[in-house]
Protein backbone atom coordinates (compact mmCIF):
# COMPACT_ATOMS: atom_id res chain seq x y z
CA UNK A 1 0.00 0.00 0.00
CA UNK A 2 0.89 3.77 -0.96
CA UNK A 3 -0.74 6.46 0.95
CA UNK A 4 -2.47 9.03 -0.26
CA UNK A 5 -3.18 12.10 1.51
CA UNK A 6 -6.78 12.47 -0.09
CA UNK A 7 -10.04 10.94 0.79
CA UNK A 8 -11.70 10.87 -2.27
CA UNK A 9 -10.54 9.62 -5.93
CA UNK A 10 -8.02 11.85 -7.32
CA UNK A 11 -9.53 13.61 -10.34
CA UNK A 12 -6.40 14.25 -11.95
CA UNK A 13 -3.20 11.89 -12.86
CA UNK A 14 -1.52 15.25 -11.89
CA UNK A 15 -3.58 15.21 -8.60
CA UNK A 16 -2.61 11.96 -7.70
CA UNK A 17 0.84 12.43 -7.80
CA UNK A 18 0.58 15.25 -5.43
CA UNK A 19 -1.85 13.41 -2.97
CA UNK A 20 0.95 10.66 -3.33
CA UNK A 21 3.78 12.80 -2.57
CA UNK A 22 2.18 14.41 0.23
CA UNK A 23 0.94 10.87 1.71
CA UNK A 24 4.52 9.14 1.26
CA UNK A 25 6.02 12.48 3.00
CA UNK A 26 3.71 11.78 6.42
CA UNK A 27 3.94 8.25 6.60
CA UNK A 28 7.68 8.08 6.29
CA UNK A 29 9.24 11.33 7.89
CA UNK A 30 10.90 11.35 4.32
CA UNK A 31 11.00 13.68 0.98
CA UNK A 32 10.35 11.76 -1.78
CA UNK A 33 10.67 12.11 -5.27
CA UNK A 34 8.36 10.55 -7.87
CA UNK A 35 9.17 10.45 -11.71
CA UNK A 36 5.63 9.74 -13.98
CA UNK A 37 5.25 9.02 -17.25
CA UNK A 38 2.30 7.61 -19.09
CA UNK A 39 3.16 3.80 -18.41
CA UNK A 40 6.11 4.37 -15.60
CA UNK A 41 6.00 5.12 -11.94
CA UNK A 42 9.07 5.63 -10.11
CA UNK A 43 9.75 6.55 -6.43
CA UNK A 44 12.52 7.07 -4.43
CA UNK A 45 12.28 7.65 -0.94
CA UNK A 46 15.08 9.61 1.34
CA UNK A 47 15.85 8.29 4.27
CA UNK A 48 12.47 7.03 5.18
CA UNK A 49 11.70 6.09 8.49
CA UNK A 50 9.82 2.72 8.82
CA UNK A 51 9.92 1.91 13.18
CA UNK A 52 6.59 3.81 13.03
CA UNK A 53 4.84 3.57 10.19
CA UNK A 54 0.57 4.09 9.87
CA UNK A 55 -1.50 1.63 9.82
CA UNK A 56 -2.69 0.71 6.26
CA UNK A 57 -5.92 0.08 4.87
CA UNK A 58 -7.04 -3.44 5.62
CA UNK A 59 -6.33 -5.98 2.60
CA UNK A 60 -9.60 -6.13 0.69
CA UNK A 61 -11.10 -5.36 -2.81
CA UNK A 62 -10.69 -1.95 -4.29
CA UNK A 63 -13.58 0.16 -4.44
CA UNK A 64 -13.13 0.07 -8.32
CA UNK A 65 -12.71 -3.06 -10.38
CA UNK A 66 -10.29 -0.70 -13.29
CA UNK A 67 -7.07 0.25 -12.15
CA UNK A 68 -6.45 4.26 -11.48
CA UNK A 69 -2.71 3.22 -12.47
CA UNK A 70 -2.02 0.57 -15.07
CA UNK A 71 1.90 0.34 -15.20
CA UNK A 72 4.39 -1.15 -17.58
CA UNK A 73 6.95 -0.57 -15.01
CA UNK A 74 6.54 0.48 -11.46
CA UNK A 75 9.65 1.09 -8.93
CA UNK A 76 10.56 2.07 -5.13
CA UNK A 77 14.03 2.34 -4.14
CA UNK A 78 14.50 3.81 -0.62
CA UNK A 79 18.76 3.36 -0.62
CA UNK A 80 18.93 4.59 2.94
CA UNK A 81 16.15 3.45 5.34
CA UNK A 82 16.35 3.19 9.07
CA UNK A 83 14.28 1.35 11.03
CA UNK A 84 15.36 1.95 15.04
CA UNK A 85 18.25 3.77 13.85
CA UNK A 86 19.62 0.90 11.79
CA UNK A 87 19.85 1.62 8.27
CA UNK A 88 19.14 -0.89 4.98
CA UNK A 89 17.92 -0.28 1.48
CA UNK A 90 14.62 -1.40 -0.04
CA UNK A 91 14.54 -2.03 -3.97
CA UNK A 92 11.11 -2.91 -5.38
CA UNK A 93 10.46 -3.80 -9.08
CA UNK A 94 7.36 -4.52 -10.65
CA UNK A 95 6.65 -5.27 -14.63
CA UNK A 96 2.80 -4.56 -15.90
CA UNK A 97 1.48 -3.58 -12.09
CA UNK A 98 -2.02 -2.52 -11.97
CA UNK A 99 -2.52 -0.21 -8.78
CA UNK A 100 -5.99 0.53 -7.65
CA UNK A 101 -7.09 3.35 -5.08
CA UNK A 102 -8.31 1.91 -1.61
CA UNK A 103 -10.86 3.71 0.34
CA UNK A 104 -9.26 4.57 4.07
CA UNK A 105 -10.51 7.56 6.63
CA UNK A 106 -11.94 11.06 6.20
CA UNK A 107 -8.41 12.64 5.50
CA UNK A 108 -6.35 9.44 4.06
CA UNK A 109 -6.80 6.66 1.21
CA UNK A 110 -3.96 4.24 -0.32
CA UNK A 111 -3.23 2.82 -3.89
CA UNK A 112 -3.06 -0.83 -3.31
CA UNK A 113 -0.83 -2.96 -5.99
CA UNK A 114 -2.32 -6.44 -7.10
CA UNK A 115 -1.26 -8.71 -9.24
CA UNK A 116 2.00 -7.82 -11.09
CA UNK A 117 3.09 -9.84 -13.82
CA UNK A 118 6.20 -10.33 -12.16
CA UNK A 119 8.67 -8.72 -9.57
CA UNK A 120 11.36 -8.48 -7.10
CA UNK A 121 11.62 -6.96 -3.83
CA UNK A 122 15.59 -6.83 -2.64
CA UNK A 123 16.15 -5.72 1.13
CA UNK A 124 19.76 -5.24 2.02
CA UNK A 125 21.64 -4.69 5.40
CA UNK A 126 24.98 -4.63 5.83
CA UNK A 127 26.01 -7.56 8.47
CA UNK A 128 27.86 -5.05 10.68
CA UNK A 129 24.18 -2.69 11.15
CA UNK A 130 22.48 -5.82 11.23
CA UNK A 131 25.40 -7.08 14.40
CA UNK A 132 24.49 -3.66 16.13
CA UNK A 133 20.63 -4.38 15.56
CA UNK A 134 21.13 -8.00 17.09
CA UNK A 135 23.65 -6.63 20.00
CA UNK A 136 20.76 -4.27 21.09
CA UNK A 137 18.17 -6.61 21.44
CA UNK A 138 20.41 -9.18 22.81
CA UNK A 139 21.69 -6.19 25.29
CA UNK A 140 18.00 -6.02 26.40
CA UNK A 141 17.41 -9.48 26.62
CA UNK A 142 20.59 -10.28 29.13
CA UNK A 143 19.68 -7.44 31.14
CA UNK A 144 16.54 -9.24 32.09
CA UNK A 145 18.13 -11.86 33.00
CA UNK A 146 20.61 -9.87 35.27
CA UNK A 147 23.65 -10.26 33.11
CA UNK A 148 25.49 -7.38 30.91
CA UNK A 149 26.78 -8.41 26.82
CA UNK A 150 29.75 -7.18 26.90
CA UNK A 151 30.85 -8.37 23.05
CA UNK A 152 28.80 -9.32 20.16
CA UNK A 153 29.76 -10.99 16.58
CA UNK A 154 28.24 -12.04 13.96
CA UNK A 155 29.14 -14.36 10.97
CA UNK A 156 26.78 -14.92 7.86
CA UNK A 157 27.85 -17.68 5.40
CA UNK A 158 25.64 -18.71 2.51
CA UNK A 159 25.04 -22.54 1.95
CA UNK A 160 26.26 -23.64 -1.88
CA UNK A 161 24.77 -26.83 -1.86
CA UNK A 162 21.26 -25.54 -1.73
CA UNK A 163 20.87 -22.59 -4.60
CA UNK A 164 18.04 -21.86 -5.87
CA UNK A 165 18.38 -19.81 -9.35
CA UNK A 166 20.78 -16.46 -8.06
CA UNK A 167 19.39 -17.47 -4.47
CA UNK A 168 20.51 -19.07 -1.56
CA UNK A 169 18.18 -21.41 0.10
CA UNK A 170 20.17 -21.38 3.62
CA UNK A 171 22.60 -19.68 5.65
CA UNK A 172 24.55 -20.13 8.47
CA UNK A 173 24.28 -18.03 11.44
CA UNK A 174 26.92 -17.39 13.89
CA UNK A 175 26.94 -15.50 16.71
CA UNK A 176 30.05 -15.26 19.54
CA UNK A 177 28.85 -13.47 22.68
CA UNK A 178 30.31 -12.50 26.08
CA UNK A 179 28.71 -11.72 29.09
CA UNK A 180 28.99 -11.06 32.73
CA UNK A 181 27.16 -10.73 35.60
CA UNK A 182 28.60 -10.17 39.04
CA UNK A 183 32.03 -12.12 39.33
CA UNK A 184 30.83 -14.41 36.82
CA UNK A 185 31.73 -13.98 32.58
CA UNK A 186 31.26 -16.18 29.98
CA UNK A 187 31.81 -16.36 26.46
CA UNK A 188 28.65 -17.98 24.67
CA UNK A 189 28.61 -19.30 20.79
CA UNK A 190 25.20 -19.37 19.37
CA UNK A 191 24.65 -21.15 16.13
CA UNK A 192 22.19 -22.45 13.48
CA UNK A 193 20.61 -22.11 10.08
CA UNK A 194 17.95 -19.99 8.61
CA UNK A 195 16.45 -21.83 5.67
CA UNK A 196 13.45 -20.84 2.89
CA UNK A 197 11.15 -23.86 2.78
CA UNK A 198 9.68 -25.11 -0.07
CA UNK A 199 6.49 -23.69 1.32
CA UNK A 200 8.38 -20.32 1.60
CA UNK A 201 8.65 -20.47 5.43
CA UNK A 202 11.63 -19.37 7.49
CA UNK A 203 13.04 -22.18 9.37
CA UNK A 204 15.13 -22.29 12.25
CA UNK A 205 16.89 -25.20 12.61
CA UNK A 206 20.13 -26.68 14.20
CA UNK A 207 19.91 -24.05 16.71
CA UNK A 208 22.45 -24.56 19.71
CA UNK A 209 24.31 -23.30 22.78
CA UNK A 210 27.90 -23.73 23.41
CA UNK A 211 30.04 -22.62 26.46
CA UNK A 212 31.31 -23.32 29.41
CA UNK A 213 30.83 -22.60 33.05
CA UNK A 214 28.11 -21.61 35.59
CA UNK A 215 27.66 -18.66 33.80
CA UNK A 216 27.07 -20.59 30.43
CA UNK A 217 24.95 -23.42 31.72
CA UNK A 218 22.49 -20.56 33.36
CA UNK A 219 21.90 -19.14 29.74
CA UNK A 220 21.84 -22.61 28.31
CA UNK A 221 18.75 -23.24 30.22
CA UNK A 222 17.22 -19.59 29.31
CA UNK A 223 17.66 -20.32 25.41
CA UNK A 224 17.00 -23.68 25.59
CA UNK A 225 13.23 -23.17 25.38
CA UNK A 226 13.63 -19.83 23.13
CA UNK A 227 15.36 -22.42 20.56
CA UNK A 228 12.83 -24.49 20.34
CA UNK A 229 9.73 -21.66 19.93
CA UNK A 230 11.52 -20.76 17.35
CA UNK A 231 12.27 -23.91 15.66
CA UNK A 232 8.79 -25.60 15.84
CA UNK A 233 7.11 -21.89 14.35
CA UNK A 234 8.55 -21.26 10.58
CA UNK A 235 7.73 -17.67 9.81
CA UNK A 236 5.43 -17.43 6.70
CA UNK A 237 7.82 -14.68 4.79
CA UNK A 238 4.50 -14.01 2.64
CA UNK A 239 3.17 -12.00 6.17
CA UNK A 240 5.64 -9.43 4.90
CA UNK A 241 4.67 -8.35 2.02
CA UNK A 242 1.73 -6.04 0.58
CA UNK A 243 -1.42 -7.79 0.14
CA UNK A 244 -1.96 -9.04 -3.81
CA UNK A 245 1.38 -9.91 -4.34
CA UNK A 246 1.85 -13.80 -4.75
CA UNK A 247 4.97 -15.03 -3.60
CA UNK A 248 6.60 -17.74 -5.70
CA UNK A 249 10.13 -17.68 -4.64
CA UNK A 250 12.41 -16.06 -2.01
CA UNK A 251 15.82 -16.55 -0.35
CA UNK A 252 19.57 -14.63 0.29
CA UNK A 253 21.68 -13.12 -2.21
CA UNK A 254 25.62 -12.60 -1.54
CA UNK A 255 27.34 -9.73 -3.09
CA UNK A 256 29.40 -12.16 -5.87
CA UNK A 257 33.08 -10.47 -5.64
CA UNK A 258 34.85 -13.09 -3.69
CA UNK A 259 36.65 -10.67 -1.91
CA UNK A 260 33.85 -9.32 -0.23
CA UNK A 261 31.76 -12.75 -0.22
CA UNK A 262 29.33 -12.73 2.58
CA UNK A 263 29.86 -8.51 3.64
CA UNK A 264 26.74 -7.91 1.99
CA UNK A 265 23.71 -10.19 2.42
CA UNK A 266 20.19 -9.80 1.02
CA UNK A 267 16.62 -11.16 1.69
CA UNK A 268 15.35 -10.99 -1.86
CA UNK A 269 11.49 -12.21 -3.05
CA UNK A 270 10.21 -12.85 -6.13
CA UNK A 271 6.41 -12.71 -6.76
CA UNK A 272 3.91 -12.82 -9.95
CA UNK A 273 3.80 -15.09 -12.37
CA UNK A 274 6.55 -17.86 -11.91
Amino acid sequence: MLPLLASCLPESRETLLKNLEAGLAEAFHTTPHIHSTPDTLQIRLDTPQFSQIPKFPSAGAPRDANPILDLRHFLIEAPNARFQNTPFSVECHFEDAPLFWVPHTDTHSALGLRNPRTGTIRIRIQPADLEKLVSTRLSELAESQGFELQECALQLAPLPAEPQGTLYRAIEVQLKLKAGAFLMATTLTLSGRVRVTDDLHLAFENLSCEGKGMAASAAKVFLEPQFKRLASQPFPIASVLPAGLPLHSAGWEFNPNPETLGLVAVIAAQVGEQ
